[in-house]
């Protein structure tokens, strides 16, 4: 048999395949109805189907039955009407699982099972409605709350559909669990739609902590017992865990790393508003000295508690966020506010017990001291120093949680004291010889009462 026979007969087949795959779909195409209802021999249909199998009549096929069926949910969710909303997006889903109930009990016969029709239907829905939704909110108001929902539903639409139809993730890539052959999963297939619109997600967690940062500070509340902070640390980082906790249930793409961004932002603005705002500014007038040395204290755990908390919420964080957004999550800012904090606090504290030792060294350098006859034993002022120093003490020593802040206290108080003593000395007009020799046992004790400090 020559070349062009052979040709000749493999055009024949072609053309017969042609007509037979035409014929096929023509058979499929009256077993439909115009509403997508089946009116056919759906074992004919099947048939006609296996014949054209792996060929393009299969694709023009597929395309008439979702064309048909999903005729109606365009009709129905058309794009500007309140049924196609956000808020409404759950009835989407719905629909579409009455649609493939029905393909279940009455379609499915017409069809060859290796078709996936109703994995088919299922994805040019979500196609369709990814690009509904796109629409809708490129041209409305987004209200938050119905954004989050929506997509809350959306996600739960996509994890059901895998589960649905048998797909898994295997080594990083969707198969089917049956038969491990390659699928593609339908997660993000309509939630991409999302992905835009959640900076207004973040947008508004952002105006809920400026809110909460300047409730704090205009009522600065209790403290927390059972941690020795102030209440409204333990307050603010409950709301991040649940920020985070929902975030995470839409997305840990950029969203997440821009949450953490807010996150660390709003530690620093609560550091800086609300903790610094909070330190007691005592004199030498003062009621009650030793309670505002205790609300120093109470600042500075408040600000480790927070440093701490910042820490372990960057390390989850940077586990949940995809990889590539890894280097963009960082509470370095809000760790360097905090510190801050605490170092003011221990200012605060430091300066607190100047303010109850200033009458005694203000007395020291009132103190007549070129007429002074002998040398006894310490003066008052030492006295009023000391007692003034071992209560300041005694109040950070058990309020402060940590000791490495004690120290720092202890530090910064021994070489505040000995400035103003030596000040006080300076500013002293006449000092006789046997003045000299008292100044001097003084500064002997005085040394004493700073070394027990520790």
């Amino acid at each position: 048999m020559g070349v062009r026979a052979i040709a000749r007969l493999d055009d024949e087949a072609a053309g017969l395949q042609r007509s037979l795959g035409s014929m096929a779909f023509q058979e499929v195409q009256r077993g439909f109805d115009a509403q997508g209802l089946l009116v056919g021999d759906a074992e004919l249909m099947h048939q006609a189907c296996l014949c054209c199998a792996g060929t393009e009549e299969q694709t023009r096929v597929k395309d008439l039955y979702c064309e048909l069926q999903l005729r109606a949910y365009v009709a129905i969710f058309q794009i500007g009407d309140d049924v196609s909303q956000l808020e409404n997006v759950s009835r989407r889903y719905a629909w579409l699982r009455r649609i493939l109930r029905n393909y279940a009990e009455e379609h499915a016969p017409a069809f060859p099972d290796a078709w996936r029709m109703g994995e088919e239907l299922s994805r040019r829905f979500a196609h369709t409605t990814r690009d509904h939704l796109s629409e809708t909110m490129a041209t409305r108001d987004i209200d938050v709350g119905h954004l989050t929902a929506a997509l809350a539903d959306t996600l739960a639409f996509e994890a059901q559909c895998d589960k649905k139809f048998g797909i898994v993730q295997r080594n990083g890539a969707a198969v089917y669990e049956s038969s491990g052959a390659p699928a593609e999963s339908f997660v993000g297939s309509v939630s991409c739609a999302f992905e835009p619109y959640m900076a207004v997600f973040i947008s508004g967690e952002q105006a809920k902590f400026e809110a909460l940062v300047r409730r704090f500070r205009s009522e600065p509340g209790d403290d927390d017992p059972s941690l020795n902070v102030l209440a409204s640390s333990t307050d603010l980082l409950y709301q991040f865990r649940e920020s985070l906790r929902q975030c995470a249930a839409l997305s840990t793409g950029q969203a997440m790393a821009d949450l953490a961004q807010v996150f660390a932002q709003s530690l620093s603005n609560y550091a800086r508003s609300v903790l610094v705002h909070a330190l007691p500014r005592i004199s030498s007038t003062t009621t009650a000295p030793l309670d505002a040395l205790r609300r120093a204290c109470l600042v500075a755990n408040t600000a480790d508690y927070c440093a701490s908390a910042a820490a372990q919420l960057e390390q989850k964080i940077i586990e949940k966020v995809d990889g590539p957004l890894r280097e963009q999550v960082t509470f370095a800012a809000s760790r360097e506010a905090l510190l801050s904090a605490i170092n003011s606090s221990i200012g605060a504290l430091v300066g607190g017990v100047d303010a109850m030792c200033a009458p005694a060294l203000a007395a020291l350098t009132d103190a007549p001291w070129h007429d002074v006859q002998t040398v006894g034993d310490q003066s008052e002022y030492v006295l009023l120093i000391a007692s003034a120093i071992e209560a300041a003490t005694s109040v950070a020593r058990v309020s402060l949680s940590g000791p490495r802040y004690f120290r720092s206290y202890c530090d910064k108080l021994a070489s505040r004291i000995s400035e103003r003593y030596m000040t006080a000395i300076v500013q002293c007009k006449r000092i006789s010889e046997i003045g000299a020799e008292q100044l001097l046992l003084d500064a002997q004790a005085l040394k004493s009462v700073l070394l027990r400090v520790p």
